[in-house]
Order: structure tokens, then sequence, then C-alpha cells
């Protein structure tokens, strides 16, 4: 395998949910996927942030997203705010972003899709998480917790 890219050869280049788990290298990452654009080519990034549903005033729900980040302790969640910062501190002109905030409602798809990324973690998870009791928040038809926030960026390869 090799860690060569090719370079100057696309218009646009998208990438999501990946620059949240190179803690510390978000900038290096950018760069060298912007690199791969043409001139005027645009990079465009999406990525999640948990933080609402941490801060979730129903405690069980709330615990579920503290274990997931203790579960992951190499991706950085808070991250995806710094986005748009990332993208100009990579060189990229013309920064543009947006956020989009969500709500979760219980027995959705939606909330099917999160089960199942907490069941993937759930080895990983502390001790001290009552794992089922969030899972029963996301079992509830009535509830309606706060959903992912997502943010996206875009710029030019100047």
């Amino acid at each position: 395998m090799s860690d060569e890219i090719e370079r100057d050869a696309f218009d646009v280049v998208h990438c999501r949910l990946l620059l949240h788990h190179l803690r510390g290298k978000q900038v290096e990452a950018v760069r060298r996927l912007a690199s791969t654009l043409r001139l005027g080519g645009v990079l465009i990034s999406s990525e999640c942030y948990f933080g609402a549903m941490r801060a979730s005033c129903t405690r069980a729900f709330a615990e579920l997203w503290r274990g997931l980040y203790a579960a992951l302790p190499n991706a950085d969640y808070d991250w995806p705010a710094s986005l748009p910062a990332t993208l100009q501190a990579a060189g990229l002109d013309a920064v543009e972003a947006r956020g989009e905030v969500g709500f979760v409602r219980g027995a959705t798809p939606e909330a099917e899709i999160l089960r199942l990324s907490v069941e993937a973690m759930r080895g990983r998870m502390p001790d001290d998480i009552d794992i089922e009791a969030g899972l029963e928040v996301l079992d509830d038809s009535t509830s309606y917790e706060p959903g992912i926030i997502w943010y996206t960026a875009w710029g030019k390869r100047k």
C-alpha cells in the first residue's frame, strides 16, 4: 500500500464522518485532501456533533452519549464546530459553513441507527453507564430528544 495520492485530479472532494476520527491531525488531513483538487476545486466535509445529545434533560439519554464518547477515546466529537477554521487553516479559500440541528424521536429509523451505533460500542462503554435505560429512550415512540448537529463546511483550492 502507498501513501501517495493523485494530485490536481478532482473538481470536488467530499468527506463525511472522517475528520473527527483524526484527533489533532485534521488540518494535515484536509491539506492532503485539498491537494487532490484542481485549482478552483471544492472540498466539502460533513461532521457530526453529539453535544446536544449529551446535554439532554433526560439523564439516561445524555449518559448514553457520554458512554459513546468514552468508548471512542481517539475520536474527537467536540471538534466538529472547528470544521470551518480547519479548512481555512489548511489553506482553502472562500470557506463557507452551515449547521443543521435535529431531534431524535424514539422508535424511528433514525433512532434505530443510533441504537445500532451504541450496540456496536457496548463492550467499550464504561460500566457505570446504564445502556439499557438509554436504549429504552430510543425505543419510546413518545420521546423527543436532542439529535445530532451536522456541521458542513466547504472551501476552494486557490
